[in-house]
């Protein structure tokens, strides 16, 4: 399977132009079909064939991970990385669960039930 397509490297923009935005949608998303390994590309640098996105092995974080990497990797059963053909485009906060943590904090203010002490009130006198 080819990896990348003219269309996929045309819409995939330059470094340095979606690294700070949580809005910014990942283009194409690799994994590996006999593994642990899936892979969110954000950005693409032609000259280096080096992407910014999203990777997941043990954890998720953001960074740079190689082209010629996902390709020349072979698995069990000789398998190698894939593109995922039925990929819709995600943010980056929802790959990476930003919009989650935020509404799981924004609930627990709502059911916060504890009473706030005065500044005044000292639990020791002395």
């Amino acid at each position: 399977m080819k990896l990348l397509t003219a269309e996929l490297l045309d819409k995939l923009p330059p470094f340095g132009t979606t690294e700070r935005d949580k809005n910014a949608k990942a283009i194409v998303k690799f994994f590996n079909p006999c593994g642990a390994g899936t892979w969110w590309a954000f950005e693409f640098n032609h000259e280096e064939r080096v992407f910014f996105g999203v990777a997941e092995i043990h954890e998720r974080e953001m960074g740079y991970f190689s082209l010629d990497e996902l390709k020349d990797y072979v698995g069990p059963a000789g398998l190698g990385i894939e593109r995922d053909l039925y990929y819709e485009p995600q943010t980056m906060a929802e790959i990476m669960g930003w919009e989650e943590e935020e509404e799981e904090k924004s609930e627990d203010l709502k059911h916060d039930t504890t009473t706030s002490v005065p500044a005044w009130f000292s639990p020791n006198p002395n």
